[in-house]
């Protein structure tokens, strides 16, 4: 069942809890934020079958950036927080992810990383030289589906053991 049709039965229930802090998203919240991320992708020129990747903690936007990416009909790339900036990068790189995401918590990485293939770098939770605030573009969005909304698609990478 699609998040939408969650939202609309039950607005205030949780759609997930982040454990270690107890911090919440309802199933509305969900909805709108990533419709919001939807509308910003689409904004800024990102089409079916482009790509966005993401380092995140467990982050409460971790699942709005990625539903607002399958939204927009984009592969999108959850890469894992663990990593080191060559691993990261070499991810961004191969995915050619147009616009990657993280978190200020995940400075160390970001700010050694080589974002060059990259048009846009964001961060949430605060900026650091060479990325945007992420909040502060979603917050002009409206909570509202885009026009050519398709289903995207996550793209995996693993560590290539079995």
């Amino acid at each position: 069942m699609h998040p939408g049709e969650l939202a609309a039965r039950n607005p205030e229930k949780p759609a997930y809890i982040i454990a270690e802090t107890g911090q919440a998203i309802t199933f509305k919240q969900l909805d709108d934020v990533s419709m919001q991320a939807s509308q910003l992708f689409r904004k800024l020129g990102l089409k079916r079958g482009d790509h966005v990747a993401f380092m995140l903690e467990n982050h409460l936007a971790l699942l709005q950036i990625a539903l607002g990416a399958q939204r927009a009909g984009l592969y999108f790339t959850a890469i894992s927080y663990r990593l080191q900036e060559e691993e990261v990068d070499y991810i961004v790189t191969n995915c050619q992810a147009r616009f990657f995401i993280t978190s200020r918590a995940q400075q160390a990485v970001a700010e050694k990383m080589n974002l060059q293939n990259c048009e846009k770098a964001f961060m949430l939770d605060g900026v650091i030289a060479g990325f945007e605030s992420f909040e502060a573009a979603l917050v002009e969005m409206p909570a509202e589906k885009i026009a050519d909304e398709s289903t995207g698609i996550s793209m995996l990478y693993s560590s290539g053991t079995t």
